[in-house]
């Protein structure tokens, strides 16, 4: 510092306290940086991390068994029948025994098989019944990893059940309790918790089999080897869909994966590597720009002398490892503290060494950069240069996530709510044990005057099946070009990698909707619901359809046939239509959007009231949409749930849901715009705060006014800057795409111009008091 006449030298801070800065400006970058990539990291959830509970310490997992033979992707997300009968399994029937088929494949993997069934119950307490899921296996345990007690003991005998941790009540302990519809006797003997993703929310294990007749049942292959990908492919051709552990960890190569599956087969890219570039770029300019501010500011103070060379490089080490460190201990602290406010931090905790490393070697760069060249790095143009784009970068990062989020999930929500189902309830309901005028009563106590309409549907053929004996059942469904009506009930068109759906009986399946399923609705309804024109609309009314599923209109007319099959309710099997009836009427055609589909229950055909009850359609109430007396407001889904919840013979028997319109769900963006608004008022502040010492250090302002100066250049710097950014970001954010009503504005404004704001306060007067 200069002294005028008769004043004492100005203190000037210690080597040791500018040393300390140097490390906190190179920390902070690299700590940013960490912190990030390991939060990304830690979200990405791996097909190895997602089945790791299901499989505990088995070899694989036996998800499904066909009778032909499948293809299948390595994480078994998806898989796809062919027309080619399976290799038998020697002992292995459907009919058998859960333990029988488990010896059966034991033989054939050449390891321990363990069943392991799951079924859906109702358990009788006191007057009311809860729904639940058993999960069936022996006990104790064979596979572990997977169950853990808590207190009591293993359920192993007859009606003994064990119950998860804190889901159910403790009066359980010494209820009586029974299964619904058996009557049997059950009898909690302990409490388990499970790996996470194991059980369901309300689901109890039990080693009682007895519990699990005729359920769903898997198998776990219990070994000492690992299970490869071309044994995997080998149980395909016995028609098991298989989940090995050794596949998941080291998945195969694309060409090993069957021709039909490779474009959904799942992918191993890790979106690390794609913003890590950006990100060592980032962390090397901003480190080579604040570091080099401090080195200036040192250089200025003693009279000219860079700092010795051990210290920078001390520095530039001390600074990566403290801020790597930092970044690191904060993602930790965030997933272990943060996971129930954001799902994704609950996935294992992991850390991308690779990018840690690079980011370290990135802010060594930076820093030697700024020690050899501080003046060039530290000069006032690249300053604000690094101010604009770290704002930018922020921002626009921030834009585009913020509006993707946000854009996706309106566009979801959108795209399958349309304006018309605003401030309407939807109630369905398990039809075992609950008649239709009883769920009426309950909506009328719950939102007295409302409006409820009925939807019916007309499934298709196979889901009559049920019940025992054989029987004779009301059949209808829609006989598209070049079928007969019978084909529509009986067509059993194997499906392979060629012919992906039935050409005659098309029941739907993920992604398709259901052609030969009719849904009756009234017409006023149907106009309104799937916003028909007027021509549309006049087709409708005079008792024509509307038609959602290509493939179907005949000379702009559906055909619709009835008859009456024999059912075998134990096989399943259908006898041929009699008695068939088929009928042309006029109808319409739309797309089918994802909207559509849904408000069709992905029925194909829509056809009002008095259409089905012409043409005596066998129907069913599927659901109840109920919407407010005129004037009043949404209904509320608490109050409806309670109403509901009273007449109820099962806590998961019933089901309302209120539909409110779009509400911001990026709850993920929202939470970690706060620590985005920290990181930008450090770094702005520190750079304005720096470089303002530094120029006036430098003696680059005008006498008299030095003070002044220093602080309304620093404060602007920051301001400056952060708008620029804003506006930079905001037109990057337009060109990728995103419309004006897309742009979240008021949390970007908080984000950006918030911390730019205090940024500017606070540097204008530190620099102010200096």
């Amino acid at each position: 510092m200069r002294t005028g006449p008769g004043r004492a030298p100005a203190s000037t801070p210690r080597p040791f306290w500018r040393l300390f800065l140097v490390i906190l400006l190179v920390a902070l970058p690299c700590a940013l940086a960490t912190g990030g990539l390991t939060v990304l990291a830690t979200s990405r959830i791996d097909p190895a991390e997602r089945a790791r509970p299901l499989l505990g310490d088995a070899a694989a997992l036996i998800t499904e068994a066909f009778p032909t033979q499948v293809l299948q992707t390595p994480d078994g997300t998806h898989t796809l029948t062919t027309s080619t009968p399976a290799t038998v399994t020697p002992g292995f029937t459907p009919e058998a025994p859960a333990a029988r088929r488990a010896s059966a494949l034991a033989a054939i993997t050449k390891g321990t098989v363990v069943p392991w069934s799951r079924a859906s119950h109702r358990i009788q307490d006191g007057t009311r019944e809860v729904a639940v899921g058993i999960s069936v296996l022996p006990m104790p345990p064979t596979v572990g990893g997977q169950l853990t007690l808590v207190d009591g003991r293993w359920p192993t005998g007859p009606g003994e059940i064990a119950v998860q941790a804190g889901v159910f009540p403790d009066r359980w302990r010494t209820a009586t309790l029974a299964l619904a519809d058996t009557k049997t006797p059950l009898r909690v003997v302990g409490t388990v918790s499970a790996t996470p993703g194991l059980l369901a929310s309300r689901e109890i294990v039990s080693g009682d089999a007895a519990l699990a007749a005729d359920a769903t049942t898997q198998y776990l292959v219990l070994r000492d080897t690992p299970m490869p990908w071309s044994e995997v492919r080998s149980l395909n051709t016995h028609g098991l869909a298989v989940l090995s552990a050794a596949v998941l960890n080291d998945p195969p190569p694309t060409a090993d994966i069957p021709q039909a599956l490779r474009a959904v087969a799942t992918t191993s890219e890790s979106d690390i590597l794609a913003v890590l570039p950006w990100v060592l770029a980032a962390v090397a300019v901003s480190i080579a720009a604040l570091a080099g501010i401090a080195y200036l500011v040192w250089r200025t103070r003693e009279r000219g002398r860079s700092m010795p060379v051990p210290f920078a490089v001390l520095a530039a080490v001390l600074g990566v490892a403290a801020g790597g460190l930092a970044g690191v201990g904060g993602a930790w602290a965030l997933a272990r503290f943060g996971s129930s406010r954001l799902p994704l931090l609950a996935a294992p905790f992991d850390v991308p060494w690779l990018g840690v490393a690079a980011v370290f070697a990135a802010g060594f760069v930076g820093a030697v950069l700024a020690a050899l060249w501080p003046r060039v790095v530290a000069s006032g143009r690249w300053v604000v240069g690094l101010l604009v784009l770290a704002i930018v970068g922020g921002a626009a990062g921030y834009g585009v996530l913020s509006a993707r989020v946000e854009g996706s999930a309106a566009a979801a929500r959108a795209a399958y709510v349309p304006l018309t189902s605003v401030g309407q309830s939807i109630v369905t309901w398990d039809p075992d044990g609950l008649t239709v005028d009883t769920v009426l009563r309950a909506i009328e106590d719950a939102a007295p005057g409302s409006r409820v309409i009925q939807s019916r549907i007309v499934p298709s053929g196979e889901l009559f099946v049920g019940g025992v004996g054989i029987r004779r059942v009301p059949v209808a469904g829609v006989v598209p070009p070049g079928c007969t009506p019978e084909q529509t009930i009986t067509d059993r068109t194997p499906v392979t990698t060629e012919v992906t759906s039935s050409p005659c009986r098309r029941v739907g399946s993920a992604g398709a909707l259901a052609s030969s399923s009719i849904l009756a609705l009234p017409v006023d309804d149907i106009v309104s619901r799937f916003a028909l024109t007027p021509e549309q609309a006049d087709v409708v009314t005079a008792g024509g359809a509307l038609v959602l599923a290509p493939g179907l209109l005949r000379d702009e007319t559906v055909r619709i046939m009835t008859g009456v099959v024999t059912l075998d309710g134990t096989t399943g099997t259908l006898s041929a239509p009699k008695d068939v009836k088929t009928t042309d009427i006029p109808a319409v055609e739309l797309a089918a959007t994802p909207a559509r589909e849904a408000l069709s229950l992905r029925s194909g055909v829509v056809v009002s009231d008095a259409v089905a009850a012409e043409l005596s359609l066998p129907t069913r109430v599927d659901a109840l949409l109920v919407e407010p007396a005129a004037g009043s407001p949404a209904i509320s889904e608490s109050v409806l749930a309670k109403s509901l919840e009273a007449v109820a013979v099962g806590d998961g028997s019933i089901l309302a849901q209120t539909e409110l319109g779009y509400a911001r769900s990026d709850r993920i963006v929202r939470f970690g715009a706060l620590g985005a608004a920290l990181a930008a008022i450090l770094v702005l502040a520190l750079s304005a705060t720096a470089l303002g010492l530094a120029r006036r250090d430098l003696g680059g302002d005008p006498d008299g006014a030095r003070r002044w100066w220093s602080m309304s250049r620093a404060a602007t710097t920051a301001a400056v800057a952060a708008t620029l950014g804003l506006g930079v970001a905001t037109a990057y954010l337009l060109l990728r795409g995103g419309g004006l009503g897309s742009v979240p504005w008021v949390f970007w404004a908080l984000v950006v111009l918030g911390p730019a704001a205090l940024a500017s306060v606070i540097a204008g007067a530190i620099v102010r008091s200096r």
